[in-house]
């Protein structure tokens, strides 16, 4: 018998096993984000809401190949911090940030 493995992707891991009535209808667990840097290239992530912006930021800068320490994140103008979270800074699906 053949499993069908094309669900497997659309799988977010960090999502839990959490049921579906549980989760809230009008707000998602996770939230689709897109980073901007300086070069013009465009990252795509996706992150809890309730996780700390360290872990985007981790990825952002190891992917780039940047230092944590010299480079800013901004929402809207604002400097991101990396012990906030999405919900914290009021972060929405589709949001950009900007890399400086």
């Amino acid at each position: 018998m053949a499993r069908d493995l094309s669900l497997v992707k659309k799988v977010d891991l960090d999502a839990g096993r959490q049921e579906k009535d549980e989760k809230p209808a009008d707000k998602s667990t996770h939230v689709n984000i897109k980073i901007t840097g300086q070069d013009g290239n465009d990252l795509y992530l996706r992150i809890n809401r309730s996780a700390q912006l360290r872990n985007l930021m981790n990825v952002y800068c190891k992917r780039q190949s940047l230092d944590f320490n010299s480079i800013s994140f901004l929402l809207d103008g604002r400097k991101l911090h990396w012990d906030q979270t999405p919900d914290e800074v009021g972060m929405e699906d589709g949001d950009e940030i900007e890399v400086l």
